[in-house]
């Protein structure tokens, strides 16, 4: 069962390894928190180099601060009251499948 986008980042992190494809699975409760770090710690959780994807039900602002310049898909919704529990969220096409599609389509994945 998913309880949020975290849970479909997990599940598509396990389809793309299946794959050969590696990707690292970063849950970030608060952004703010994130970036007061050092850029060395930051760099620990966010390797430099490669392109990431941002999977985002809620509160999307602050994610461009986070991915910088670096190559980002930004897969998101902040419209109010969009974050929803996983089964409510296929409705704004958070599913495994539609993720997974337009990752794979995306230039830089």
């Amino acid at each position: 069962m998913l309880l949020s986008e975290v849970g479909l980042a997990v599940s598509a992190a396990a389809l793309f390894a299946s794959s050969g494809i590696p990707v690292r699975v970063v849950s970030m409760p608060c952004v703010e928190r994130f970036l007061a770090q050092s850029d060395d710690w930051r760099s620990t959780v966010r390797p430099p180099g490669g392109p990431v994807v941002v999977l985002e039900a809620g509160r999307t602002a602050a994610w461009g601060a986070v991915t910088g310049a670096r190559p980002a898909l930004h897969l998101e919704t902040d419209r109010h009251g969009a974050s929803a529990p996983a089964g409510e969220l296929k409705h704004f096409g958070f599913t495994l499948e539609s993720m997974a599609l337009r990752v794979k389509a995306w230039p830089a994945g």
